[in-house]
């Protein structure tokens, strides 16, 4: 059993609550998972005992944390953590309460493909985020209008490899330990960028379906889905979200 710093413990605690909104759709201890895919190399399909193997030294069969007493104890050697479901959410609220401190309330930060705006733009009205197709970055498809809140995109197009003939994008769903179908892209819009960070990732995970159904279920979080099953990009959003 080691501990945990008291920092990255608190930070755990609230990464948890949130992946609780979507039940099973998020794990930062999938290390294993990515491992097997060997999604930060070049690419390559695991057999059915390797992925058995590495969905079992995931989530708590892999580690198992006590964030009341901030410790945690690894129960396998193939276990690792992974940060990148939350680091950008994390690093962006940072970020925001550091120019707060410094009297700066008025900004816009971008970390990869999540965004935060601090405030009114200098004409005094919301900031304009182009949400670009999953498929060409060049092309914007939605129009979303920003104050004090973060926009994170998830999808399967930013970040993926080749293997066995296939792309593999590097979003895994923990309950099956495979990649997730590049559909096409979600984005979450929530006041706390932690939140948002968390959110776009597990409801990639459920589906264009189930995630539009569980934005009109929490109407103070918006979701968009740029669904591109059909062969055309295809926007949706739920309740709490209305395009420009």
């Amino acid at each position: 059993t080691s501990s945990i710093d008291a920092d990255l413990c608190r930070t755990l605690r609230e990464v948890g609550g949130f992946a609780e909104e979507v039940p099973g759709a998020f794990d930062p201890v999938i290390g294993a998972l990515v491992d097997a895919w060997d999604l930060r190399g070049d690419g390559r399909v695991p057999s059915v005992v390797e992925l058995e193997g590495a969905r079992r030294a995931a989530g708590n069969g892999g580690m198992q944390f006590d964030l009341e007493r901030c410790t945690v104890q690894r129960l396998s050697a193939a276990a690792s953590f992974e940060p990148w479901g939350f680091v950008k959410g994390y690093t962006l609220r940072a970020a925001r309460d550091s120019l707060l401190r410094h009297g700066v309330h008025s900004a816009r930060l971008s970390f990869g493909e999540q965004v935060l705006v601090l405030g009114p733009t200098r004409e005094g009205g919301p900031w304009r985020l182009a949400i670009p197709s999953p498929e060409d970055k060049k092309e914007e498809v939605f129009t979303l209008w920003l104050a004090n809140g973060s926009a994170s995109t998830s999808s399967q197009s930013n970040r993926y490899v080749q293997a066995a003939g296939q792309t593999i994008g590097h979003i895994l769903d923990p309950r099956t330990g495979t990649p997730v179908p590049g559909w096409g892209s979600l984005t979450v819009v929530a006041e706390d960028p932690l939140r948002a960070d968390v959110l776009s990732t597990a409801l990639f995970v459920l589906g264009p379906d189930s995630a539009v159904a569980w934005g009109n279920r929490h109407p103070d979080v918006g979701v968009l889905v740029l669904d591109r099953r059909d062969g055309a990009v295809r926007p949706r959003w739920s309740d709490g979200l209305r395009p420009a």
